[in-house]
């Protein structure tokens, strides 16, 4: 039975490299100075307990894992000729140790292997620091911090020399350095330096984070405190480089990144707006690598916020005010030129003050749902706004506030246009339509024809209106027996049934129909006013004359004539033809 073996090569920048063996072929890996080569068992993902390894001149030849040979021997060229080359492995407990000789003490590496002795290693009983794995060399307990560049940045060190020995902990001196420069603001581009960070054991650092970090350092909300351990390093490590690599397409730093960081005034309402604002810097993180870039960041969301919330508290919204640029520094998306104003008109409402808006988040909704009301009103049916009482709510709107309102509410503006629902007051006036067939249903009075007709019904008339009110008062008083269209229209059909049809004819039948409100949209028909002497009907119009004779203002004795039928027809064909979009033709 063979086992595999991968190597995973970290090199001296924190670039890791995994070389992959293939079966019946040798894998030859090139020494580099102060790499580590982390030997990982194919099938567990661990490093084996034991390797059976042997030196051939410079060369370390690796050729079986405890007991079992591998399918493909592994060869380190040069091995033992770099300096600082380690091998290591991470254990089940999932720390890292060195691979030593079995039958030595923990202090002999592979590397004082002598030419063609052939012998077993097994993982060292000691951890090994976390910067074995970072490129730095594997510090041993006896080298100096001096040796390694490490020491106070500008000033006194932090510890006395009774907390700490930099010749004893190397990891505790370079954390010492860190802290150091954090406490005194004094953090350079290079300073501290990447070979500190690696003795402190953080990992993934490169020179060209080495300056981002280093600014984050001099940040007033990092000190000491922030950087005394190497997992509060590392977060600090991790979270510079999830905002360095958000910048271009990488995931979004969290709220507790960028709070490690230090970075003020950053919360749930305003998270997804700081991502925005460092997803639209450069993408290789150049406009988001100091603490002063992203703290400006933040702080231009948070005043366009306020700019956006001090409109809203005092009503001054206007077609332009706030403007595009205000919504895109505050982060905000979907204001365009073409909802503008109308999503300007909600922070006029009495619903929207300044602790409705302020916050990104809060704009965002806002914004979002004057959206997907425009969306629904296209003039077709189908796509009815999926909004709830809170979101009408935020929006502006008072008296959505039941299920069965925001049901009607949703039909109706799916049957409107864009210029039926552009500004916040035009919302609140179908609001109002349907509010009155609500009160009606729980025993109230109306609703009027005129709202009838605005909600989208057809066929109101009024013969019929008295029939259609009493029909909705006997509804449930939830109003669930009218939150539709459909349920309303039904209502009207019914009660139109109930009324007396015209059976006249001629200018008797437009007379009978002017004076008890029942003209149909057929009713008076073609024929009648034919044989009335009437002229300029005609199918495409029939209707809306027809519409006319149930006017109060229109009564039989004003429609008993040739001549009053005949002048009610012409007065309606005037204003059709002046309303034809042209001026100067009234």
């Amino acid at each position: 039975m063979s086992k595999k073996i991968d190597i995973k090569v970290t090199l001296p920048d924190g670039t890791e490299q995994l070389n992959t063996a293939i079966q019946g072929q040798t894998l030859r890996i090139k020494a580099v100075p102060n790499a580590k080569y982390q030997v990982i068992d194919a099938q567990t993902g661990q490093a084996p307990e034991k390797l059976k390894a042997k030196r051939f001149g410079k060369d370390l030849l690796i050729q079986a894992a405890g007991d079992e040979a591998l399918d493909a021997e592994v060869i380190i060229e040069d091995f033992s000729d770099v300096d600082g080359s380690s091998l290591v492995g991470q254990g089940g407990d999932g720390v890292f140790y060195e691979y030593i000789p079995q039958a030595s003490s923990d202090t002999a590496a592979a590397g004082a292997l002598t030419g063609g002795d052939e012998i077993v290693f097994a993982l060292g009983q000691s951890p090994i620091a976390a910067s074995a794995l970072v490129g730095a060399p594997l510090f041993a307990p006896q080298l100096a911090a001096s040796v390694l560049g490490l020491g106070a940045v500008g000033g006194a060190n932090l510890l006395n020399t009774s907390d700490v020995d930099a010749n004893a902990d190397p990891v505790l001196a370079a954390i010492t350095t860190i802290k150091n420069a954090a406490q005194q603001d004094n953090a350079g581009p290079t300073t501290p330096a990447l070979s500190v960070y690696a003795a402190a054991g953080v990992r993934g650092m490169t020179p060209a984070s080495v300056a981002a970090m280093n600014s984050m350092l001099n940040s007033r909300a990092i000190d000491a405190s922030a950087v005394d351990s190497v997992e509060k390093l590392q977060a600090l490590m991790d979270a510079m480089t999830a905002v360095l690599l958000a910048a271009g397409t990488g995931p979004a730093p969290s709220l507790e990144q960028l709070t490690t960081l230090g970075i003020a005034n950053v919360n749930d309402g305003n998270l997804a707006s700081v991502v925005q604002a460092i997803r639209n810097t450069a993408d290789d993180g150049s406009g988001v690598d100091t603490y002063a870039e992203l703290q400006a960041l933040i702080n231009a969301i948070l005043e366009a916020s306020q700019a956006v919330a001090a409109i809203a508290q005092d009503n001054t919204a206007t077609d332009f005010r706030p403007t595009l640029a205000d919504y895109l520094q505050a982060g905000v998306t979907g204001v365009d030129a073409s909802n503008l104003a109308s999503v300007n008109s909600a922070l006029n409402s009495q619903a929207v003050d300044a602790a409705a808006v302020d916050t990104p988040a809060e704009i965002q909704a806002l914004v979002n749902h004057y959206k997907a009301v425009l969306a629904a009103a296209d003039g077709k049916t189908g796509n009815a706004p999926s909004l709830n009482e809170s979101q009408y709510k935020a929006l502006g709107l008072t008296g959505v506030d039941t299920p069965q309102k925001v049901g009607l509410l949703a039909q109706v503006i799916d049957g409107k246009t864009t210029a039926d629902v552009d500004s916040i007051d035009k919302l609140q006036g179908l609001a109002k339509l349907v509010n009155a067939v609500m009160s009606a249903a729980k025993g109230g009075s109306g609703p009027e024809l005129e709202q009838l007709l605005a909600l989208g019904v057809k066929g109101v008339t009024p013969a019929n209106l008295a029939q259609v009110q009493l029909a909705i008062r006997n509804t449930a008083d939830d109003g669930s027996g009218v939150d539709s269209l459909d349920e309303l229209q039904t209502i009207v059909n019914t009660a139109q049934a109930s009324v007396t049809p015209i059976t006249s004819e001629g200018l008797q039948a437009i007379k009978d129909a002017a004076q008890d409100n029942k003209a149909t949209g057929s009713k008076p028909s073609l024929a009648d006013y034919t044989t009335a002497k009437v002229s300029g009907v005609n199918a495409s119009n029939l209707a809306a004359i027809n519409s006319l004779l149930n006017s109060d203002a229109i009564t039989g004795e004003k429609a008993d004539s040739q001549q009053e039928a005949q002048a009610l027809v012409d007065a309606y064909t005037t204003l059709v033809q002046a309303a034809d979009g042209k001026d100067n033709n009234s």
